[in-house]
């Protein structure tokens, strides 16, 4: 209880103090996703520099760079993206890397960042969707440019044979 009510108040000492009397990974971990949760960079930076599992999954597959992304925390995931340890690519259980969260939750700034890291842009999710196909269902027309210019399929096909254009 102590380590949630430090980590919602963002008492950085309090944090630091729990993972040096607690050194396990699974602590840090633990500590690292809640940091994310509560969208708290200054305490995602600490634990980051702690953590050595940070592409660990959790039950539905996700990272802690998929969690910063889905739940929009923006600074988390920009902090989490300066680590060279994160794996950007990983998919979830449901096909869906970090760039198709970032592009579904229209994060510009992430989607820039993840493009800038050279992530694979014609990754195919359990449809057959790319990341192209969600920013044209979703109408993130700057998004679909940056897609378009870092080399995504134009015409790729789902598994329904539908292309960006006409999901669009």
């Amino acid at each position: 209880m102590f380590l949630f009510q430090a980590i919602l108040e963002g008492d950085l000492l309090s944090v630091e103090s729990i993972i040096a009397h607690n050194p396990s990974e699974s602590v840090a971990a633990g500590i690292l996703i809640a940091a994310v949760v509560e969208q708290n960079p200054q305490i995602t930076k600490v634990v980051l520099e702690k953590c050595s599992h940070v592409n660990k999954l959790d039950n539905e597959g996700r990272t802690v760079l998929h969690e910063a992304i889905v739940r929009s925390a923006v600074d988390c995931a920009h902090i989490l993206l300066c680590d060279e340890r994160i794996n950007i690519d990983i998919p979830d259980n449901q096909g869906w890397t970090s760039l198709f969260w970032a592009v579904n939750r229209g994060l510009t700034s992430i989607v820039e960042r993840l493009l800038q890291l050279k992530c694979q842009v014609n990754i195919r999710d359990l449809s057959g969707n790319t990341a192209l196909h969600e920013a044209a269902e979703c109408g993130y027309l700057l998004i679909v440019q940056m897609l378009i210019n870092a080399g995504c399929e134009i015409n790729a096909r789902n598994f329904s044979g539908e292309t960006p254009v006409l999901l669009a």
